[in-house]
């Protein structure tokens, strides 16, 4: 479990916005980036893709 991995793909508005967010050393932002582009999309790879129907 600790050798885990995860792979997160950013398109070119991301990594611009993610630039802007550096250069205005802007807090809130960085928060708001982390958890839409990195943590969501992590909880959402370890879910479980096996559900039963019910």
């Amino acid at each position: 479990m600790l050798d885990e991995k995860v792979t997160i793909i950013l398109d070119q508005r991301q990594i611009l916005e993610l630039d802007g967010i550096i250069l205005d050393k802007d807090k809130d932002a960085a928060y708001k980036f982390l958890e839409d582009y990195i943590y969501k999309p992590v909880k959402k790879s370890k879910e479980s893709h096996c559900k039963p129907p019910f």
